[in-house]
């Protein structure tokens, strides 16, 4: 887990210079990691995804847990594990389920 941790802070340094619209991607051992001005999850990871920026989206199937934070963070698809999310703006949609 440490590992993963690392990996994804070092993701979030390498997007600190990105534009708004560019993301920064990683899959590292099943899990999904995304950084960026405007980040949108909509596909499927069959273990975590750590999801930061500006604003983030997740519409896809997460198959463990969710880590995402940012300026407003939506979450309207599925999280067969935890979710944990951190941000000005937090909105879990009706449909979501966790």
């Amino acid at each position: 887990m440490n590992r993963l941790i690392a990996a994804f802070a070092l993701l979030l340094c390498a997007s600190a210079s990105a534009l708004a619209d560019d993301v920064a991607e990683a899959s590292i051992r099943g899990n999904e990691f995304r950084a960026g001005g405007h980040v949108e999850f909509d596909g499927r990871v069959n273990r975590s995804a750590f999801l930061s920026g500006g604003s983030v989206t997740v519409d896809g199937i997460i198959g463990r847990n969710l880590y995402a934070a940012g300026g407003e963070v939506r979450l309207e698809g599925e999280v067969d594990g935890d979710a944990r999310m951190a941000g000005g703006t937090l909105r879990i949609e009706p449909q979501a389920r966790v």
